[in-house]
């Protein structure tokens, strides 16, 4: 099963076992460099393994790989991640957007293989969304990284 983006909660009740976040900063105004950072991909597993690529925005048609790293963390700081991901995901509230600023994207998958997608603008809104952000950098020793508020 795969719920589509954008939904209001991700709605699910089982345990996730890997999250997707792709974070694009990308908004309205001038053009960016070519060598600008303009989207993130990071992977999360359960068991602590942690997959990160950033795009440069190139000639504005087909961005460039700019850099990849591959890693694990200990699992307990993975489950801590997912676990505060999940708490906030899987129960209903609304997601702010605003407009004129990047977005991100997330894929959620629980342990019964079921994909859900969430997704929302990637500013600080003061609230849970930050607070994850936080969390992520902070275990994955990674403050560079876009994630939910783009506050890098």
């Amino acid at each position: 099963m795969q719920n589509d983006y954008p939904l209001q909660s991700a709605g699910f009740t089982e345990e996730l076992k890997k999250i997707q976040i792709t974070s694009n900063c990308l908004r309205y105004g001038p053009c960016p460099e070519p060598g600008d950072e303009v989207e993130q991909h990071l992977t999360i597993t359960a068991d602590g393994r942690v997959f990160f690529t950033s795009y440069n925005y190139g000639d504005g048609t087909h961005y460039t790989k700019a850099r990849k790293r591959n890693f694990s963390i200990d699992a307990a700081a993975a489950k801590h991640i997912l676990k505060a991901i999940e708490d906030y995901f899987k129960s209903d509230h609304d997601i702010d957007y605003v407009t004129d600023v990047g977005s991100w994207t997330m894929k959620l998958t629980n342990t019964e293989e079921t994909v859900y997608k969430v997704g929302g603008s990637l500013c600080s809104l003061g609230d849970e969304t930050d607070k994850m952000s936080s969390i992520i950098r902070k275990n994955l020793n990674m403050p560079e990284l876009l994630v939910f508020d783009g506050d890098k």
